[in-house]
Protein backbone atom coordinates (compact mmCIF):
# COMPACT_ATOMS: atom_id res chain seq x y z
CA UNK A 1 0.00 0.00 0.00
CA UNK A 2 2.87 2.22 1.00
CA UNK A 3 4.55 1.77 -2.82
CA UNK A 4 1.21 2.47 -4.28
CA UNK A 5 0.58 5.73 -2.87
CA UNK A 6 4.56 6.79 -3.25
CA UNK A 7 4.04 6.25 -7.30
CA UNK A 8 0.65 7.66 -7.31
CA UNK A 9 1.16 11.04 -4.57
CA UNK A 10 4.58 11.53 -4.83
CA UNK A 11 4.44 13.62 -7.90
CA UNK A 12 4.63 17.81 -8.51
CA UNK A 13 1.02 19.60 -7.48
CA UNK A 14 0.94 20.87 -11.43
CA UNK A 15 1.02 17.09 -12.39
CA UNK A 16 -2.83 16.75 -11.34
CA UNK A 17 -3.25 20.45 -12.21
CA UNK A 18 -1.97 20.93 -15.31
CA UNK A 19 -3.64 23.24 -17.67
CA UNK A 20 -6.84 21.62 -19.83
CA UNK A 21 -8.66 22.84 -22.77
CA UNK A 22 -11.75 23.19 -23.85
CA UNK A 23 -14.61 25.60 -23.78
CA UNK A 24 -15.12 25.83 -19.68
CA UNK A 25 -11.43 26.60 -19.32
CA UNK A 26 -11.53 28.93 -22.08
CA UNK A 27 -14.56 30.76 -20.52
CA UNK A 28 -12.49 30.05 -16.95
CA UNK A 29 -9.63 32.59 -18.37
CA UNK A 30 -12.21 35.40 -19.17
CA UNK A 31 -13.71 35.23 -15.81
CA UNK A 32 -11.01 34.56 -13.85
CA UNK A 33 -10.56 38.36 -12.51
CA UNK A 34 -13.94 37.47 -10.90
CA UNK A 35 -11.77 33.67 -8.83
CA UNK A 36 -11.52 33.46 -5.60
CA UNK A 37 -8.56 30.89 -4.92
CA UNK A 38 -9.27 28.24 -2.11
CA UNK A 39 -6.12 28.82 -0.49
CA UNK A 40 -7.10 32.99 -0.23
CA UNK A 41 -10.55 31.45 1.18
CA UNK A 42 -8.96 29.52 3.80
CA UNK A 43 -6.93 31.61 4.78
CA UNK A 44 -9.56 34.81 4.99
CA UNK A 45 -11.07 32.29 7.48
CA UNK A 46 -8.03 32.10 9.78
CA UNK A 47 -7.82 34.17 13.12
CA UNK A 48 -4.41 35.15 13.82
CA UNK A 49 -2.36 33.00 16.54
CA UNK A 50 1.21 31.19 17.24
CA UNK A 51 1.61 27.95 15.74
CA UNK A 52 -0.33 26.92 12.29
CA UNK A 53 -0.11 24.01 10.26
CA UNK A 54 -1.20 23.28 6.70
CA UNK A 55 -1.88 19.53 5.79
CA UNK A 56 -1.05 18.14 2.08
CA UNK A 57 0.44 21.68 1.68
CA UNK A 58 1.73 21.26 -1.69
CA UNK A 59 4.63 24.03 -2.77
CA UNK A 60 3.30 26.03 0.49
CA UNK A 61 0.87 28.86 -1.13
CA UNK A 62 -1.03 28.46 2.01
CA UNK A 63 1.85 28.13 4.42
CA UNK A 64 3.61 31.48 2.70
CA UNK A 65 0.23 33.73 3.44
CA UNK A 66 -0.38 32.09 7.14
CA UNK A 67 3.23 33.61 8.44
CA UNK A 68 1.18 37.02 8.08
CA UNK A 69 -1.21 35.75 10.81
CA UNK A 70 0.58 33.56 12.91
CA UNK A 71 4.39 33.44 14.96
CA UNK A 72 5.65 29.72 13.47
CA UNK A 73 4.17 28.25 10.32
CA UNK A 74 4.19 23.90 9.54
CA UNK A 75 3.72 23.26 6.15
CA UNK A 76 2.80 18.76 5.33
CA UNK A 77 3.06 16.75 2.49
CA UNK A 78 3.64 13.18 1.33
CA UNK A 79 5.25 14.63 -1.86
CA UNK A 80 8.92 14.89 -1.53
CA UNK A 81 9.49 17.44 -4.54
CA UNK A 82 6.88 19.66 -3.69
CA UNK A 83 8.25 19.59 0.22
CA UNK A 84 11.57 20.73 -1.53
CA UNK A 85 9.95 23.63 -3.72
CA UNK A 86 8.70 24.78 -0.45
CA UNK A 87 12.11 25.01 1.47
CA UNK A 88 13.79 26.60 -1.85
CA UNK A 89 10.88 29.38 -1.50
CA UNK A 90 12.02 30.51 1.96
CA UNK A 91 14.08 33.13 1.04
CA UNK A 92 15.19 35.57 4.20
CA UNK A 93 16.34 34.45 7.17
CA UNK A 94 13.38 35.48 9.42
CA UNK A 95 11.10 33.37 7.24
CA UNK A 96 13.49 30.63 7.48
CA UNK A 97 13.53 30.40 11.50
CA UNK A 98 9.03 30.92 11.27
CA UNK A 99 8.21 28.56 8.09
CA UNK A 100 8.96 24.66 8.36
CA UNK A 101 8.05 22.32 5.83
CA UNK A 102 7.79 18.63 6.47
CA UNK A 103 7.80 15.34 4.11
CA UNK A 104 5.48 12.85 6.20
CA UNK A 105 2.97 10.31 5.26
CA UNK A 106 -0.61 11.49 6.90
CA UNK A 107 -1.75 8.13 7.00
CA UNK A 108 0.65 7.65 10.28
CA UNK A 109 -0.73 9.92 11.71
CA UNK A 110 0.92 13.86 12.70
CA UNK A 111 3.65 13.96 13.79
CA UNK A 112 3.08 16.84 16.67
CA UNK A 113 1.85 16.77 20.99
CA UNK A 114 -1.41 16.91 21.85
CA UNK A 115 -3.13 20.44 22.20
CA UNK A 116 0.02 22.34 20.38
CA UNK A 117 -1.63 24.05 17.62
CA UNK A 118 -3.71 26.99 17.31
CA UNK A 119 -5.09 26.44 13.91
CA UNK A 120 -4.86 23.66 11.03
CA UNK A 121 -6.14 23.44 7.81
CA UNK A 122 -6.79 20.86 5.24
CA UNK A 123 -7.36 22.15 1.82
CA UNK A 124 -8.00 19.86 -0.96
CA UNK A 125 -6.63 16.48 0.67
CA UNK A 126 -9.35 14.43 2.50
CA UNK A 127 -10.67 13.36 -0.45
CA UNK A 128 -7.54 11.73 -0.82
CA UNK A 129 -6.77 10.25 2.21
CA UNK A 130 -7.62 6.95 2.87
CA UNK A 131 -9.01 7.11 6.87
CA UNK A 132 -10.89 10.55 6.97
CA UNK A 133 -11.66 9.51 10.23
CA UNK A 134 -8.43 8.88 11.24
CA UNK A 135 -6.80 11.97 10.33
CA UNK A 136 -9.87 13.89 11.95
CA UNK A 137 -8.96 12.19 15.15
CA UNK A 138 -5.40 13.54 14.70
CA UNK A 139 -6.48 17.07 13.89
CA UNK A 140 -8.44 17.16 17.33
CA UNK A 141 -5.75 15.72 19.05
CA UNK A 142 -3.34 18.34 18.11
CA UNK A 143 -5.36 21.46 18.18
CA UNK A 144 -5.83 23.49 21.15
CA UNK A 145 -9.29 23.50 22.99
CA UNK A 146 -11.57 26.24 20.78
CA UNK A 147 -8.32 25.77 18.06
CA UNK A 148 -9.91 26.58 14.20
CA UNK A 149 -9.47 23.67 11.43
CA UNK A 150 -10.24 25.03 8.07
CA UNK A 151 -11.08 21.93 5.38
CA UNK A 152 -12.19 22.11 1.65
CA UNK A 153 -13.54 19.46 -0.30
CA UNK A 154 -15.13 19.38 -3.50
CA UNK A 155 -18.88 19.27 -3.60
CA UNK A 156 -20.61 16.31 -4.71
CA UNK A 157 -23.83 18.03 -4.36
CA UNK A 158 -22.66 20.45 -7.06
CA UNK A 159 -25.55 21.11 -9.71
CA UNK A 160 -23.34 20.09 -12.35
CA UNK A 161 -22.21 16.99 -11.32
CA UNK A 162 -26.12 16.00 -10.44
CA UNK A 163 -26.87 16.71 -14.52
CA UNK A 164 -24.29 13.96 -14.82
CA UNK A 165 -25.31 11.47 -12.47
CA UNK A 166 -28.65 12.00 -14.33
CA UNK A 167 -27.19 11.35 -17.67
CA UNK A 168 -25.23 7.94 -16.23
CA UNK A 169 -22.12 10.12 -15.89
CA UNK A 170 -19.68 9.39 -13.15
CA UNK A 171 -18.95 13.17 -11.88
CA UNK A 172 -15.85 14.83 -12.12
CA UNK A 173 -14.23 15.94 -9.18
CA UNK A 174 -10.91 16.32 -9.65
CA UNK A 175 -9.32 14.96 -12.63
CA UNK A 176 -11.17 11.98 -14.51
CA UNK A 177 -8.89 9.66 -17.01
CA UNK A 178 -10.16 8.83 -20.42
CA UNK A 179 -13.04 6.75 -19.65
CA UNK A 180 -14.60 9.46 -17.11
CA UNK A 181 -13.12 7.79 -13.98
CA UNK A 182 -11.60 10.02 -10.82
CA UNK A 183 -8.86 7.30 -9.60
CA UNK A 184 -7.58 10.09 -7.45
CA UNK A 185 -10.60 11.27 -5.03
CA UNK A 186 -11.45 7.87 -2.99
CA UNK A 187 -13.85 9.70 -0.50
CA UNK A 188 -17.11 12.51 -1.18
CA UNK A 189 -18.63 14.96 0.23
CA UNK A 190 -21.68 16.96 0.26
CA UNK A 191 -22.21 20.57 2.73
CA UNK A 192 -24.73 18.46 5.52
CA UNK A 193 -22.66 15.02 5.86
CA UNK A 194 -19.48 17.02 6.33
CA UNK A 195 -21.08 19.21 8.63
CA UNK A 196 -22.38 16.06 10.50
CA UNK A 197 -18.32 14.61 10.27
CA UNK A 198 -17.01 16.97 11.53
CA UNK A 199 -19.15 17.58 15.06
CA UNK A 200 -19.08 13.70 15.51
CA UNK A 201 -15.36 13.99 15.77
CA UNK A 202 -15.18 16.85 18.44
CA UNK A 203 -15.67 20.28 15.77
CA UNK A 204 -18.05 22.41 16.10
CA UNK A 205 -18.84 24.46 12.59
CA UNK A 206 -19.01 28.14 12.77
CA UNK A 207 -18.59 29.20 9.26
CA UNK A 208 -19.37 27.56 5.77
CA UNK A 209 -17.68 29.71 2.70
CA UNK A 210 -16.66 27.99 -0.99
CA UNK A 211 -13.83 29.15 -3.72
CA UNK A 212 -14.53 30.13 -7.53
CA UNK A 213 -15.78 32.39 -9.92
CA UNK A 214 -18.42 34.39 -8.41
CA UNK A 215 -17.93 32.28 -5.17
CA UNK A 216 -19.95 35.44 -2.89
CA UNK A 217 -23.08 34.54 -4.41
CA UNK A 218 -22.84 31.00 -4.70
CA UNK A 219 -22.55 30.39 -1.14
CA UNK A 220 -26.22 31.74 -1.09
CA UNK A 221 -27.23 28.21 -2.38
CA UNK A 222 -23.53 26.66 -1.85
CA UNK A 223 -25.00 22.90 -1.65
CA UNK A 224 -26.37 23.08 -4.79
CA UNK A 225 -24.52 26.13 -6.63
CA UNK A 226 -20.90 25.88 -5.42
CA UNK A 227 -18.42 23.36 -7.14
CA UNK A 228 -16.49 23.15 -3.52
CA UNK A 229 -17.44 23.24 0.40
CA UNK A 230 -14.94 25.29 2.74
CA UNK A 231 -15.85 25.33 6.51
CA UNK A 232 -14.24 26.66 9.22
CA UNK A 233 -15.04 25.21 12.76
CA UNK A 234 -13.72 25.09 16.23
CA UNK A 235 -12.34 22.05 18.39
CA UNK A 236 -14.74 21.69 21.51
Amino acid sequence: MSETRERVYNVPYETYHAPKKGISISLFQRLKSFNLDRQQVAYDLLDSGERFLDIGCGFGLLVTLAKNKFDEVFGIDFCASDIERGKQSVETRADKDKIHFLNHDLEKGLPFGNSSLDAVSCVAVLEHIFSPPMLLDEICRILKPGGQFIVQVPNYAWFPYRLQLLLGKLPNTGGADKIGIDWLHVHNFTESNLRLFLESKGFKVVRTSASGVFAKYRRWWLSMLSSDIVIKSVRT
